[in-house]
């Protein structure tokens, strides 16, 4: 028999490491673990499977106005948003150069023109 690692936290058992054979005869499922390739895959499709470009991805956690960076990707002017959304284009200006900030309303009008998640359109805190 093996000996197994156990890992304490605070003086209790938290984590055992077992040999990987034992750990998939004891989850069968864990077979198909993924690829770092399969988990980017993953990580950047949204719910609905649409891919998220690296490109996109990158100016986002860069820390680029998530508003800015959806709408271009979406091949959206600010005039273009600003009349789907029934705003003005100095709004949305001033929201991409974080001047202002969208309301709760605007925001979820916005990311449904969008396609994004509400979520999507809050602005990093780096």
């Amino acid at each position: 028999m093996t000996k197994h690692q156990i890992i304490y936290d605070n003086d209790r058992p938290a984590f055992v490491v077992v040999p990987f054979d034992e750990y998939l005869a004891l989850n069968p499922d864990a077979k198909s673990l993924l690829t770092d390739e399969e988990m980017f895959d993953r990580a950047v499709a949204r719910d609905d499977g649409t891919r998220i470009p690296h490109e996109i991805v990158k100016r986002l956690a860069l820390g680029e106005n998530p508003l800015k960076v959806y709408r271009e990707w979406r091949g959206l002017l600010q005039q273009d948003l600003a009349e789907k959304a029934d705003i003005s284009v100095g709004y949305i200006s001033q929201v991409e150069r974080g001047v202002r900030t969208l309301s709760r309303k605007m925001q979820a009008e916005i990311a449904r023109i969008l396609v994004v998640d509400y979520e999507d359109l809050e602005p990093a805190e780096l």
